[in-house]
C-alpha cells in the first residue's frame, strides 16, 4: 500500500513540475501551501490531499479556491490529534468560494462559521467537516441528490442541520457531539436510504422528529443525549438502538412487535423504571445503573438473547428464573445490584455461564448463601455448599471448590 502511494506520488509530481498549479493532483504539504496562499491554482486542478497536521501555520484567503472550478476531490485532513501537531489556520474573514464540481469536501477543522453563500453541492457526494467552527452549513434547500455521506461530528458550535429533503440517497448521517444542537429538522423523514444515525453527545438534544418510518434505517446511536425524554419514533425494521444516559422515563409497547432488533442499551437512563416484552430477535440488552425493578417480562422467550448487563440497578429486587432456560446466554452481569433479595440457584447449573457470571447482592434471603454475597464465574476459589449442589460447571471438584487457578473471589 505505502508503495503504490509513494508511485502516485511520483507520478503527480513529474506532471508540471516547475508549475504545480498546473497539475491536475496535488498531494505535496509544501507545494499545495505555496498554490492555496499564492491563489495560483487553476482549472487544470481534478484533486487535493493535503495532511494539515504537518503544517504548523497556514494563511488562506477569501478566494484561496477561486481558479479550480474543476476540483471534484478535497481533502484537508488530521492524521494527527497531538496538541503538539496542532494546525494555526489564518483567514481574514469568511471563504467566498468552493468549487461547485466538488464529489468530495473533506476538511477537518472546518474554519468558519457557515459555507460560502455562493457554494452549491449538486455533485457532493460525501461531506465530511469534522470538528468544524460551523454554525450552521447553508440556508435554504440545497439539490443534495448524489450525497450519500454527511459527517458533522465534533463541531460543538452547529446549531442546525439544514433541510435535507433533498438528500434523498443518503446513507450516513454522523453528528456526534455536536454539542450545541438542540433539533433535527423534520425532513430528515424523506432520508429513505438512511442506514445510520449517529448523535451520541448531542447533550442538547431535546426532541427527536415524531413519526420517521425509514425503512432502511438500521442504527440509531443517541447515546448521552442527556435532554431527550421520549423514546425515539422510528421504524420498527431497526436493528440496533442506544440511548445510554438519556432521560427516557419509558419504552413504548410496540417494541415487542419489532422484527429486526437485535440490540439495545438503555443503561444509564435512572428515569426507566418498567420495561416490556422484547422480541425474540433480541440477543444483546443493556439495562445497567437504570431504575428497573424487575428483569424484562417473559425473558424466557428471548431464545437468542447471549447478554444481559443489569449492572448497578439499585431497585432491582428479584432475579427471573425464566433467565435459566436462555441456551444461548454467554453473559450475565447483576454486579452492584445490592437490594437483590432472591435469585434462581438453578442459574449455576449450566456451563455456558462459567466465563461470565457476575453477581453481587447484599440482602440475599438464602441462609446458605453468605451475606454479602459475591459471585464471579473463573475467580471463585470457595463455593457454598447449595450452589456446589446444583453446579456443573466445569472447574468445581465434588468438594464444593474451584480448581488452584481461580482467585478468591468470596467476600
Amino acid at each position: 500500500h505505502s508503495l503504490l502511494q509513494q508511485l502516485g506520488r511520483e507520478v503527480v509530481c513529474e506532471q508540471s513540475l516547475d508549475e504545480p498549479g498546473k497539475r491536475q493532483f496535488l498531494v505535496d504539504a509544501s507545494e499545495i501551501y505555496d498554490v492555496l496562499v499564492d491563489n495560483t491554482g487553476t482549472g487544470a486542478f481534478l484533486g487535493i490531499s493535503l495532511d494539515i497536521s504537518k503544517i504548523n501555520e497556514w494563511f488562506l484567503n477569501e478566494r484561496s479556491f477561486g481558479g479550480m472550478h474543476n476540483l471534484m476531490f478535497l481533502k484537508l485532513y488530521k492524521s494527527s490529534l497531538s496538541k503538539e501537531d496542532q494546525t494555526e489556520l489564518h483567514l481574514p474573514g469568511r471563504l467566498d468560494y468552493l468549487p461547485r464540481k466538488l464529489r468530495l469536501l473533506h476538511w477537518d477543522a472546518y474554519p468558519v462559521p457557515s459555507m460560502p453563500l455562493s457554494f452549491r453541492a449538486e455533485f457532493l457526494v460525501v461531506l465530511n467537516l469534522r470538528e468544524s467552527k460551523l454554525e450552521k452549513l447553508w440556508e435554504g434547500i440545497q439539490p443534495l441528490r448524489s450525497l450519500t455521506h454527511m459527517d458533522l461530528s465534533m463541531s460543538e458550535n452547529l446549531k442546525e442541520i439544514p433541510d435535507l429533503s433533498k438528500a434523498v440517497n443518503i446513507e450516513e448521517l454522523c453528528l456526534s457531539h455536536c454539542t450545541s444542537l438542540v433539533m433535527l429538522p423534520s425532513s430528515v423523514k424523506n432520508l429513505q436510504k438512511l442506514v445510520v444515525l449517529d448523535m451520541e453527545y448531542c447533550s442538547n438534544l431535546e426532541s427527536f422528529p415524531t413519526n420517521i418510518d425509514l425503512e432502511s434505517l438500521t442504527i440509531l446511536n443517541l447515546d448521552k443525549c442527556s435532554h431527550l425524554k421520549e423514546f425515539p419514533e422510528v421504524s420498527s425494521n431497526i436493528g440496533f438502538i442506544s440511548l445510554s444516559e438519556t432521560a427516557i422515563e419509558e419504552v413504548p409497547e410496540t417494541i415487542s412487535s419489532w422484527p429486526c432488533l437485535a440490540a439495545l442499551d438503555m443503561s444509564g437512563c435512572k428515569n426507566l423504571k418498567k420495561f416490556p416484552c422484547l422480541p425474540k430477535t433480541i440477543e444483546w440488552l443493556d439495562l445497567s445503573r437504570t431504575g428497573i425493578e424487575e428483569v424484562p417480562l417473559r425473558v424466557e422467550d428471548l431464545f437468542r438473547l447471549n447478554k444481559l448487563l443489569m449492572n448497578s440497578c439499585m431497585k432491582l429486587r428479584s432475579i427471573s428464573s425464566g433467565i435459566c432456560r436462555l441456551e444461548h446466554m454467554e453473559t450475565l452481569d447483576f454486579l452492584g445490584c445490592k437490594n437483590v433479595v432472591s435469585f434462581p440457584v438453578e442459574i449455576f447449573e449450566s456451563s455456558r455461564f462459567c466465563h461470565n457470571l457476575v453477581m453481587e447482592m447484599r440482602n440475599i434471603q438464602n441462609p446458605d448463601l453468605p451475606r454479602p454475597f459475591y459471585f464471579r464465574s473463573n475467580y471463585i476459589d470457595i463455593v457454598p455448599d447449595c450452589i456446589a449442589r446444583h453446579c456443573k460447571l466445569p472447574f468445581l471438584n465434588s468438594s464444593g471448590s474451584v480448581s488452584s487457578n481461580i482467585e478468591k473471589s468470596f467476600a
